[in-house]
């Protein structure tokens, strides 16, 4: 059966907290795949099984996605831009202003990919010509 279940949801069914689970998941103890944005998804029959309190042992560590690299000139790039070039790279503040979303979830559609950006030395950098606001709906409807 393929992962569904959320450490959070795991845990809940194994009445342990989503920190243990993603212990265990992290030390391999509890088989479990994390994704690009870091969330661990199990498999329902390994989370029965652990509940039953069956050994479920998985031989291979899982491990995060390396981050994409950057490349020096990449860097150079941006430090060598124009001022007005510069406004185009956004932070993830500026961008979580303008999309209505936190930071943290700014950085993680980042990472994903979603939203065109750069990590330059652990700080996101995203483009502007990913970036637009929500449409204002008068009415408020959906």
């Amino acid at each position: 059966m393929p992962a569904t279940l959320t450490a959070s949801e795991a845990a809940e069914l194994l009445g342990v907290t989503t920190r243990t689970v993603r212990r265990h998941a992290s030390m391999g103890r509890l088989p479990a795949v994390q994704d690009e944005a870091g969330i661990w998804w199990l498999d329902p029959d390994d989370v029965d099984a652990a509940k039953r309190g069956k050994t479920v042992v998985s031989n291979n560590r899982p491990r995060r996605t390396p981050p994409a690299t950057v490349t020096v000139s990449e860097v150079e790039e941006v430090v060598r831009a124009e001022p007005a070039e510069r406004a185009e790279w956004l932070t993830t503040a500026e961008v979580a202003e303008i999309l209505r979303l936190d930071p943290t979830t700014v950085r993680s559609h980042a990472a994903l990919g979603t939203l065109p950006g750069r990590q330059i030395g652990g700080v996101w950098r995203i483009h502007r010509s990913g970036v637009e606001p929500p449409a204002f709906n008068p009415r408020g409807s959906r």
